[in-house]
This record gives C-alpha cells, sequence and structure tokens, in this order.
C-alpha cells in the first residue's frame, strides 16, 4: 500500500468532526462508455461555505492531508441567489482507504457508513491489485490477446489494468525470457 501523510492527533480528530457534520461519505455511480454494467465506488466529501471560509478550510484539509482535491461551486438558493460551496473531494480508492481508517477511531455518526466503505474497498485493494508470478508468466506468453480474452483466462475483468501490468512486465523484462522471470518467483 502507498505511504500516506499522517497528520497529528489533533487535526486527525478535527477532520473526523467535520466528516461527521459537514461530510459526505456517498457511493459515486460510475459508467464507462460502451458498457452495460454500471460499477462506481466510494467517495469523501467535505463541503463548507463562505461563512465559515470554506476556500481556505478545504484548501487546508487538501494540504495538510494531501490527499483530493478543492472545488467551487454556485448554487442557486432558495430565495434566488447564488452562494459559494466549497468541496474537498477524495475519490481515489487508497486515499478514501486512509482517510477513513485514520479517522475512525474519532468518528461516531458516519461510523457505520465508514466501516462498510472500508470493508468494501478492502474487498476490491485485495483482489483486484496483486498480481501472482503465474498470472504474470501468463500475460508476458499471451502479449498478443485481446484483454477481454485474457481477462476470461485469468478469470479477472478486463480493466485497463491489464494492458498496463502488461506494458510494466515487459519493460521489466530487458530480454528475459518469461520463464526466467517466473524462475525469480520461486521460493527459495
Amino acid at each position: 500500500m502507498e505511504h500516506f501523510v499522517r497528520p497529528p492527533e489533533g487535526i486527525i480528530g478535527y477532520t473526523a468532526g467535520l466528516l461527521d457534520g459537514e461530510g459526505t461519505i456517498a457511493w459515486s455511480e460510475t459508467r464507462q462508455k460502451g458498457t452495460r454494467g454500471a460499477g462506481g465506488r466510494f467517495v469523501v466529501n467535505i463541503t463548507q461555505g463562505v461563512a465559515n471560509d470554506g476556500d481556505n478550510l478545504t484548501r487546508w484539509l487538501r494540504d495538510t492531508w494531501q490527499l483530493g482535491t478543492t472545488s467551487v461551486q454556485e448554487p442557486e438558493g432558495f430565495s434566488g441567489r447564488r452562494h459559494h460551496q466549497y468541496y474537498w473531494h477524495v475519490g481515489a480508492r487508497r486515499e478514501v482507504y486512509h482517510l477513513l481508517t485514520t479517522c475512525m477511531p474519532y468518528l461516531r455518526v458516519k461510523r457505520q457508513r465508514a466501516e462498510d466503505c472500508i470493508a468494501y474497498i478492502q474487498t476490491r485493494i485485495d483482489t483486484r491489485t496483486v498480481w501472482t508470478a503465474a498470472e504474470d508468466i501468463f500475460l508476458l506468453d499471451h502479449n498478443d490477446e485481446a484483454p477481454s480474452k485474457l481477462a476470461a483466462r485469468l478469470q479477472r475483468t478486463p480493466t485497463h489494468s491489464s494492458r498496463h501490468r502488461r506494458r510494466r512486465l515487459q519493460q521489466n523484462q530487458r530480454g528475459r525470457s518469461s520463464r526466467a522471470i517466473g524462475q525469480l518467483y520461486r521460493p527459495l
């Protein structure tokens, strides 16, 4: 897992309070063009208005945690006036996982949702990003096959990750045969 910044305990507690009060742990539906089924991911947002100095606060959260992005929107209120809403958005799977696991001891209101999110992300991290030595050898030996065929044979989803994994293996190969790479993985 990547290494992330861990702020001091006071900042972690403050962030957890903001998340409990002004934040959202949401399931964001995503749909890729040309696909039938919809997928999704968990995201974390903290929203602040102008009255709470939302611009500075959301940028401070982004810079302190070194996660996510900030944005501003101008929704129309009930009176017809526009007002600024500032957002700190964390959407990358591992970043959401880090933020929620770090804030978990301090969460109260959104604790169950955070636990559900962490459990979901943990299953995705464990099953989708770990490649075995046998899979690496298979990818190198079947380089010319379409990603959908490879995915079916490896019992994985046909994602861009398999293409990126093949490319990285080819770059690291540098003249070695796939059998020699497989020997590097064998236990001593």
